[in-house]
């Protein structure tokens, strides 16, 4: 038992977990944004906030030599990738309730699958496609014709999803040597860089009153990056890309308990098996054996 919870894998995976956790959380508190801010004033003000709050961990810790990088290249194409995916997300979540938004991200493990396979020659199991199908048909059930991510806005969550999809990409091609310090630091200024060139300045929304939303999107975005970044090194992205869809389930759960949003029969349904394809994941033994007896 104690061999199993040290486990570097199984380590890895709850720490994939946390950082969705903390990501949900993160997308929560900008759909209170959205009510008073536009988005690309919510990528500025955040990608700040997150700038101070990487530096004073780097400092506090004596680690600002871990900014140093050999791979700028790389972390700019990883932050285009992931800011793109950030501000896809704020359009997305202005009309789409919380689990519709992560329901739409249907297509992020067929993305990285194949790009994990295409591009990093990753070998998939027959638990992984087992889980993988379990995973799909949960998906399928959620995706509903008709409803509200057949908008524009679900357009936006489908297009945030590729984007995050690139990003994992981008990250896994990268040196191990590239630290989470450093990767939340290029990340920031890259976002900062991208929103000057997009705000009108002129019709700027700023007041002080809501800057602790920024703060706490920023802190909450910190956190799920350390937590997702040492669990990305580990995983392969087969398994990275069922564990990114537990964000249904954790998303459903966070919309009921702030706005008492309760989910759909289909979308239950959905959360269930995808839980359920995390569970094949986790079994040792080979799932088909385990049938047959």
């Amino acid at each position: 038992m104690i061999r199993r919870l040290t486990d570097k894998n199984l380590l890895a995976y709850i720490s994939l977990i946390l950082g969705l956790l903390c990501f949900a959380g993160a997308e929560a508190v900008i759909r209170f944004s959205t009510r008073t801010y536009p988005d690309y004033e919510i990528l500025l003000y955040r990608s700040v906030f997150l700038l101070a709050f990487v530096v004073i961990v780097a400092a506090a810790t004596k680690k600002l030599h871990h900014f140093k990088t050999s791979r700028l290249h790389m972390h700019m194409l990883r932050s285009f990738f992931s800011a793109g995916s950030f501000l896809f997300a704020i359009k997305a979540l202005t009309g789409l309730k919380l689990y519709s938004f992560k329901a739409l991200s249907f297509v992020s493990p067929i993305f990285i699958v194949a790009l994990g396979v295409l591009v990093l020659k990753e070998h998939i199991s027959k638990k992984h496609v087992l889980a993988f199908l379990i995973c799909l048909f949960g998906v399928f059930i959620a995706f509903e014709p008709g409803s509200e991510v057949l908008s524009s806005y679900g357009f936006f969550g489908i297009c945030s999803a590729l984007c995050g999809a690139l990003a994992v990409l981008t990250f896994k091609k990268m040196a191990p040597t590239e630290t989470t310090l450093a990767i939340i630091l290029y990340y920031s200024l890259a976002c900062i860089f991208i929103s000057f060139f997009l705000i009108d300045f002129s019709k700027l929304t700023l007041g002080l009153e809501n800057m602790e939303l920024f703060a706490l999107m920023a802190f909450f975005h910190l956190i799920a990056s350390f937590f997702y970044t040492y669990g990305l090194r580990i995983h392969n992205l087969t398994a990275i890309s069922m564990v990114n869809y537990l964000a249904l389930p954790i998303s459903m759960a966070l919309g009921f308990a702030l706005w008492r949003e309760w989910p759909a029969t289909n979308m239950l349904i959905a959360g269930i098996l995808i839980i359920l394809s995390n569970i094949v994941l986790q079994i040792k033994k080979n799932p088909f054996k385990i049938l047959k007896k």
